[in-house]
């Protein structure tokens, strides 16, 4: 178990973060490549250990980590924004790169493959959009658009005519909530989601939010193997959003 210091850019400001990490070697010796394991929405790497253990017993090196807001990991809980959670990411991969045991395609390219569950599978998603040295990724049981998924719309006319899956979003936000409303959730996002709450329509801003953190802002840019795996009785985030 390891806490590690990454810088990650916000605008102008270079920001230090501590991400809680465990980082699982192959059975195998020599150079093996590398799995990211990412967790699902309130749970932490924790929650993926048996996992990875699982995949470093099968030859792979696998790296653990809680995203920014969850366990014992630093900053705030940002929906996999580009800007936070995926700079994270790219930076959990340029420490895979820096491993003696873990194999390179090139100087700080590992081969490396990224798997997680809703939460976890929205950013195996987003960095493979942002970053070209992943090289496959198996999201699961998560949103192709955050919008579409909070605000379904059976008429076709978007997410600013959808219904507001309340329940599901209060779930969100009070597990990510400590002793302060909304918790260890971005303000911004907070904001929203209280102006959300009290009207139960999406604003523009708030559509434009949740679409910029979903694959779908992004899709034309992942080109690795995917494989999708969708729950049939999924009411938060059903079969249309693989589709």
């Amino acid at each position: 178990r390891d806490l590690h210091s990454f810088p990650t850019r916000r605008s102008s400001d270079l920001q230090h973060l501590t991400l809680d990490t465990t980082f699982f070697r192959s059975v195998h010796p020599g150079r093996a490549p590398a799995v990211l394991l990412a967790h699902g929405f309130g749970q932490s790497k924790d929650d993926t250990r048996a996992e990875a253990e699982a995949l470093a017993r099968q030859g792979y090196a696998v790296l653990t980590w809680s995203a920014r807001g969850f366990g014992q990991s630093g900053g705030e809980i940002t929906l996999d924004s580009p800007d936070y959670d995926v700079k994270d990411v790219r930076q959990l991969i340029d420490w895979l790169a820096r491993r003696p045991d873990v194999r390179l395609d090139a100087p700080g390219d590992p081969r490396v493959g990224v798997e997680g569950q809703s939460y976890g599978g929205g950013i195996s998603l987003m960095a493979a959009a942002y970053d070209r040295r992943i090289d496959a990724i198996a999201p699961q049981i998560t949103w192709n658009d955050l919008a579409d998924a909070l605000f379904p719309d059976a008429t076709g006319k978007g997410a600013a005519n959808g219904v507001f899956k309340k329940a599901w979003a209060g779930i969100f936000f009070t597990v990510g909530a400590s002793s302060t409303p909304c918790g260890r959730f971005l303000p911004a996002l907070c904001a929203m989601y209280e102006k959300v709450a009290e009207t139960g329509q999406p604003t523009q801003a708030a559509i434009a939010t949740l679409h910029r953190d979903s694959p779908a802002s992004v899709a034309g840019r992942i080109h690795v193997p995917t494989l999708l795996i969708q729950g049939q009785a999924d009411s938060l985030f059903p079969l249309d959003q693989s589709d």
